[in-house]
């Protein structure tokens, strides 16, 4: 079992990081984390942006909750630490899960959000998703070309290429996407 992030909202909209994410997480190179909130704000975004609608948005949060019933931070938990965390107020409830379940990492695309003087005393480091990935890959270059292999075949509506879905990932990790093509020649 890998260490623990939280992952924020923000990185749980994109579909193609998103499941690179979780796969990540499934073979074990990390223990995902996440809150009500967090998963609320990924229903409602995936809606608000035209993602999806609502019941889909719905079941994208549920499956999550299904496939990871141990990333879910107690709400009360989250609640009596979060007056005392110093970063963005949109966005203490995610330092504070990350606090309260004793994570390493937060892993967002507002890292304005997520100083380093509200977290490093408390010991996290605030990271976007594709240095976190860069470091998963350095964990297991094996698994995460794995990951996207696997990604890549689970697609059938269209069916993509692992270099295709790499493509979609580079949006939001493009270092990450660059060392996997490497693998890849």
């Amino acid at each position: 079992m890998g260490f623990l992030a939280v992952l924020d909202a923000n990185v749980l909209l994109p579909a193609p990081l998103r499941d690179a994410l979780l796969r990540l997480a499934e073979a074990d190179l990390y223990v995902p984390k996440w809150s009500e909130r967090i998963l609320a704000e990924v229903a409602r975004n995936l809606v608000e942006s035209g993602r999806t609608d609502a019941g889909r948005a719905a079941r994208v949060t549920e499956t999550m909750r299904a496939a990871f019933p141990e990333a879910m931070v107690p709400e009360s938990l989250i609640a009596a630490i979060e007056p005392v965390m110093t970063n963005d107020p949109k966005d203490r409830h995610v330092l504070a899960a990350a606090v309260g379940v004793g994570a390493e990492v937060v892993v967002s695309h507002n890292l304005a959000d997520f100083p380093t003087d509200a977290c490093e005393p408390l010991e996290i480091e605030a990271v976007s998703p594709d240095d976190f990935l860069v470091d998963l890959h350095q964990l297991d270059p094996a698994a995460a070309m794995h990951v996207v292999s696997d990604q890549a075949a689970a697609l059938t509506r269209p069916p993509l290429t692992p270099r295709q879905v790499l493509d979609y990932i580079a949006r939001d990790a493009p270092e990450f996407a660059e060392l996997i093509r490497e693998r890849l020649s």
